[in-house]
């Protein structure tokens, strides 16, 4: 974020100087007699040579993407789940697990069934560490337990491209 904002500023700054140069070569020039300005007309700046072009700061690009801009987010399974860890009995065992608050409609979560009170216990066979553990490279499949009515339901499905806004 800081090399964000320096490279900025220095553009900013190469930007003034640049403008501040050409305007300075034209003033130092002898003034050239001045049409009338319509009254619709309004000057921004002194008229500068033939080869030279004022352009407004706004239309300057600040920093030029070199390739196109990629698309945000990561692979998941489209699921909201509360930020605490809930513990939770589960074929009379008891498990760590992240209480799922929704599934969103489209992604491969909500195709599966998987519902609001749903438990996330396992993912690949192992206790769960945290919600970004459902976070992968992708497309690949991920395998997961939830509890549901204190019974084990097993999951297979494929990461999906989810969008940040």
């Amino acid at each position: 974020m800081k090399s964000l904002r320096k490279t900025i500023a220095i553009s900013l700054l190469l930007h003034a100087a640049v403008i501040f140069i050409a305007l300075r070569c034209h003033m130092s020039k002898d003034p050239t007699p001045k049409k009338e300005k319509q009254q619709s007309e309004v000057e921004l700046a002194p008229e500068l040579p033939k080869n030279h072009k004022i352009i407004p700061i706004t239309t300057i690009p600040i920093l030029a993407p070199t390739k196109p801009l990629e698309k945000k987010g990561y692979y998941g399974v489209g699921i909201y789940v509360d930020p605490y860890h809930t513990i939770i009995i589960c074929e009379g065992k008891q498990y760590v697990g992240l209480l799922i608050n929704s599934s969103v409609a489209g992604y491969p979560a909500n195709d599966l069934g998987i519902t609001r009170g749903d438990v996330i216990i396992e993912i690949e066979g192992m206790p769960l560490i945290g919600g970004d553990d459902m976070i992968g490279p992708g497309p690949t499949t991920i395998n997961f337990t939830i509890c549901r009515d204190h019974k084990k339901l097993f999951f297979t499905t494929t990461r999906a491209f989810i969008y940040n806004d």
